[in-house]
């Protein structure tokens, strides 16, 4: 799996909520989810990209963007 296969990923799962994203929208500033959006988020890139999502993983920092939240499933890959 590379990044441009995850960011396709999440912009599509936006999409199905009627949210326009692309790579650089930044997730919580334009209201695209809020703190229970996250977990549901968290929710489909464990079942669709088969990766944990640890505690330590879930801060803004790393769900800003949908490129941010790629590069977040890409460490959990990783590790």
């Amino acid at each position: 799996m590379d990044r441009t296969e995850v960011v396709t990923k999440l912009v599509d799962y936006f999409a199905e909520m009627e949210k326009t994203v692309d790579a650089d929208t930044h997730l919580i500033a334009h209201d695209v989810i809020d703190s229970l959006g996250m977990l549901d988020l968290v929710e489909f890139i464990e079942d669709t990209f088969e990766v944990p999502i640890d505690q330590s993983m879930l801060v803004m920092e790393n769900f800003a963007t949908v490129g941010r939240v790629a590069d977040t499933v890409l460490a959990a890959a990783s590790s």
